[in-house]
């Protein structure tokens, strides 16, 4: 017997079978740096039956929220969440992901700096990234002064982060082709009393004492000169390849000089970030360096900035957390796991006050609006929705007034996560889970929360101009994926 496939009926078919094991991957929590999945696999408690009753956990200091539900779990433990390790050369720096492009470096011998005023964690992970990038290609390490002088105030609750506070403990970002660490602390290169991070030049390639006496020393304050500095830098590297090749080190006893290239300031408008391209050797080196097997188009970098290069190669993975972090994220999820059934659809709000206040409407009028208009219907999918909160706003009489406008939808819970994930990351700081400094820092838990943006069934924002929503069709949005239609999830 013949059968005849209809291509449309063919197609629904696989849309179907597509649907459910979307349906199967999404009920799984997945822990996994930024593209991560809330809080739907199971823990040791059994799920709580479907609510139809409204949920408000937030932050009271002196209210316990769960006193049990914070045992650290290998992460196998549940087979729903087995795709958190198998993901996990995505984000922490597994040596085998794109690792034929990379240039073989024998060392990180070279150095390059950078030191601007403080910004928020996003704005110095975004430029961590692309300088290890540089750097990777350049055969380089990336020399930093610590989080509390990188990262401002000003998102801390007017507090800088702890001097103990390491990079590896909010981004520990490694090469791909070694999984070494990209960065090197700043403390670590010049003492741990050093606060001096502005001097320029900051290293010392002249003094007889340095160990950096007759380093090639380019100090970078001029955007502009960049582009004609990394050709420069790129130049000396390969040449000292070519002469490595000629001359084996056995041949000299002398011990080999590299380059520092100290970046002052200036990062977003440099003339490297403005072009498509990254810029390769000069002809004659280039044309040495191919022949001798060193260098090709391909190990040029990608910098995700501006997408220079964009088909370029990675050196480093595109995120990347640490340990403790990654445990804090399997405890925080979960938590509220165990607060919900596991046919939950869960949505991220987030409202962004503060220094955006003026740039989207935010008055509790508004978000009445807003809410009225996005979860409309919503009971007529028959499934619960709870809503996770992450906002900057400080006044808790603000906070809790959002949290009560959701009493109005029965099929709807709200959670104020900020508060959830300050209380048990307290909580781990004094069981000793987590390392000193991380309590009361806003940027840790910024981190943490990272996980939670991506894989949410929906999103609702009220944070700037260019992301205020006046209304999210939550009904419609559900109501696709359970028909296993495409998914409207934004990334950010």
């Amino acid at each position: 017997m013949t059968i005849f496939w209809d291509k449309r009926i063919f197609k629904k078919c696989i849309a179907a079978l597509a649907a459910f094991a979307l349906v199967n991957l999404f009920l799984a929590p997945d822990e996994a740096t930024m593209p991560d999945r809330f809080l739907l696999g199971h823990g040791d408690e059994p799920a709580a039956p479907a609510r139809t009753a409204n949920i408000e956990i937030a932050m009271v200091p002196v209210e316990p929220l769960v006193s049990d539900v914070h045992q650290l779990e290998q992460l196998e433990t549940d087979p729903r969440i087995r795709f958190l390790e198998s993901d996990r050369h995505l984000f922490d720096g597994a040596a085998d992901t794109y690792s034929s492009c990379q240039r073989k470096c024998s060392h990180h011998r070279n150095k390059m700096y950078y030191v601007d005023h403080g910004a928020g964690l996003g704005d110095r992970t975004t430029i961590i990234h692309d300088m290890a990038a540089l750097a990777g290609y350049l055969c380089a390490e990336l020399v930093l002064p610590p989080p509390s002088r990188l990262l401002n105030s000003g998102h801390n609750n007017g507090e800088y982060v702890k001097k103990s506070v390491m990079w590896q403990d909010l981004y520990n970002i490694t090469f791909l082709q070694d999984a070494t660490p990209a960065i090197k602390n700043g403390y670590e290169e010049f003492g741990d009393n050093f606060e001096r991070w502005d001097n320029s030049p900051l290293f010392d390639a002249k003094s007889d004492g340095s160990k950096y006496k007759g380093w090639k020393h380019i100090i970078s304050a001029n955007q502009k000169k960049r582009r004609e500095e990394l050709q420069t830098l790129l130049d000396f590297t390969y040449q000292q390849e070519l002469d490595a090749i000629s001359k084996p080190s056995s041949s000299t006893s002398a011990e080999p000089i590299g380059f520092i290239w100290e970046w002052h300031k200036h990062f977003w408008h440099s003339d490297i970030l403005r072009h498509h391209d990254i810029p390769d050797p000069s002809p004659e080196i280039r044309k040495k360096a191919e022949e001798a097997g060193v260098w090709n188009s391909g190990m040029r970098p990608y910098v995700q900035t501006y997408d220079t290069n964009i088909d370029g190669c990675h050196y480093t993975p595109d995120y990347a957390t640490s340990d403790h972090m990654r445990m804090m994220r399997k405890r925080i999820q979960d938590f509220i796991h165990s607060k919900f059934s596991d046919d939950t659809f869960y949505g991220l709000l987030q409202i962004r006050r503060g220094d955006a206040i003026n740039d989207c409407d935010t008055t509790l009028e508004t978000m009445k609006e807003y809410f009225a208009c996005s979860f409309n219907g919503t009971e007529e999918i028959g499934r619960h929705i709870t809503l996770l909160m992450m906002s900057d706003e400080v006044d808790p009489v603000y906070r809790q007034a959002v949290l009560d406008l959701i009493s109005d939808y029965p099929n709807v819970s709200i959670m104020d996560l900020d508060a959830t994930v300050s209380k048990m990351v307290h909580e781990a700081s004094v069981d000793g889970s987590i390392p000193e400094g991380m309590d009361n820092n806003n940027y840790y838990i910024f981190d943490i929360e990272q996980a939670y943006r991506r894989r949410v069934d929906f999103r609702m924002s009220k944070r700037r101009r260019q992301w205020c929503d006046d209304c999210v069709p939550v009904k419609e949005i559900l109501l696709e994926k359970l028909l296993g239609g495409e998914t409207t999830m934004k990334v950010v």
